[in-house]
């Protein structure tokens, strides 16, 4: 098998599509409001990873990307290894972001490659296979973090919201000071919030990735409400159920519908 959609793939698939890919089908079939998606599976990494695309395989890459029905898509590593209970991996491999249907082929490709990056080098094993996620792109108004327990404190009674305007990779970066808020996991109230001053933000604009002022009026602003809140806090706590242990969750907002982007396991507890 060498392209799986999210709906199709089984909870036993791990070996075929990585950790990433294997918790955004399992969100996804939890009825949580998923990206569209597929995964180009290890399998594929095995084949073609090393020798030019056949052309019957470019074909099926290119009609899956299709059926996303999305002008732009992201392309993410889902290795073996990766996003699991023991080692998360975050950030060792390549993520691709704003990607055509002219640039898909050659980003899955980058996306195999950084198997053998300094990165993931310097990290540890890269005998990993890898799997890549293809997913709908979302031009997020804002973005941010979630975590099912506080990880500065152990504290698993706490729901820990990080939140930035724009794209999340200036938080990724680090680049940005987000809003952090920590919830009661019992009434979903506001327990503390600081509010940091975000005086840039990320968009998407003309084919790339543009950082842009926020408006003198929001910088010092909150940047979510409490209904926003209150919806992160109980989308987390039910997958935290469902999957029985406490996670990292991504997520995004765009015309005031919550998505989520991927789910890991905190390690650090």
């Amino acid at each position: 098998m060498h392209i799986l959609s999210f709906h199709k793939i089984t909870p036993d698939q791990l070996a075929l599509v990585g950790g990433k890919g294997l918790n955004l089908a399992r969100l996804t079939q939890l009825g949580v409001n998923v990206p569209a998606g597929f995964v180009v599976t290890t399998e594929s990494y095995r084949q073609f990873a090393r020798v030019p695309l056949p052309s019957s395989f470019r074909n099926e890459l290119l009609d899956a990307f299709a059926t996303l029905r999305a002008p732009l898509v992201a392309v993410r590593s889902s290795a073996v290894a990766e996003d699991g209970r023991q080692n998360s991996w975050a950030g060792q491999f390549a993520t691709y972001l704003d990607v055509t249907r002219d640039t898909l082929l050659q980003r899955i490709q980058d996306s195999w490659a950084s198997v053998y990056s300094r990165h993931a080098t310097a990290y540890g094993d890269t005998s990993t296979e890898m799997a890549v996620v293809v997913q709908q792109m979302i031009p997020s108004e804002s973005a941010g973090v979630l975590f099912t327990a506080n990880p500065v404190n152990g504290a698993q009674s706490e729901i820990v919201i990080e939140a930035v305007y724009g794209l999340g990779e200036l938080l990724v970066q680090g680049a940005s000071i987000p809003d952090n808020f920590v919830l009661s996991k019992t009434t979903h109230q506001v327990i503390t919030q600081e509010i940091g001053h975000k005086d840039q933000m990320l968009i998407h604009k003309d084919g790339q990735h543009v950082q842009v002022p926020v408006s003198a009026a929001k910088q010092d602003s909150p940047v979510l409400n409490d209904d926003q809140l209150a919806e992160l806090a109980k989308t987390g706590q039910y997958i935290e159920a469902k999957y029985g242990y406490p996670l990292d969750l991504e997520w995004a907002y765009y015309d005031n519908q919550l998505f989520i982007l991927q789910a890991r396991p905190i390690t650090t507890l």
